[in-house]
């Protein structure tokens, strides 16, 4: 029996793309979080990894999230803005997975609805990060 997130993991996997390098600039901030990817609804399992992010002077969001299980990188944008934020993890071509919520001090506390796992369920899921010790 395929576990509901498999096909969390299978988006990513399709959603992959390699790093493409960028300029960072001194208004930017950096974070190192790592995430948990979980059902609203309870279940088995979780999907680990990593958000390699930078937040603009502006709010703006751009970065990387790499999958625990997967070597590739995925594309993330998003806006931050008084301590709420969205992101997209994936591309338009897939249908990025969209969380909202809260943002602080490189924490994370937000939600996806109108996911559908492998069952065919139509769920919501969250995503909880802590900053990584550097």
């Amino acid at each position: 029996m395929k576990s509901p997130i498999a096909g969390i993991a299978a988006f990513l996997a399709v959603a992959s793309v390699a790093p493409v390098a960028a300029n960072a600039t001194a208004a930017n901030r950096t974070y190192d979080i790592r995430t948990r990817i979980v059902e609203q609804a309870p279940s088995v399992g979780e999907y680990d990894g990593l958000l390699q992010l930078r937040v603009s002077a502006d709010g703006i969001v751009s970065g990387y999230y790499r999958p625990d299980d997967n070597p590739r990188f995925v594309p993330v944008t998003g806006g931050v803005s008084g301590g709420r934020f969205w992101i997209d993890i994936g591309t338009f071509a897939t249908r990025p997975l969209h969380f909202s919520g809260t943002f602080s001090a490189g924490q994370i506390d937000a939600q996806a609805n109108g996911f559908i796992v492998d069952d065919g369920r139509l769920t919501g899921l969250n995503l909880i990060g802590k900053p990584e010790p550097n």
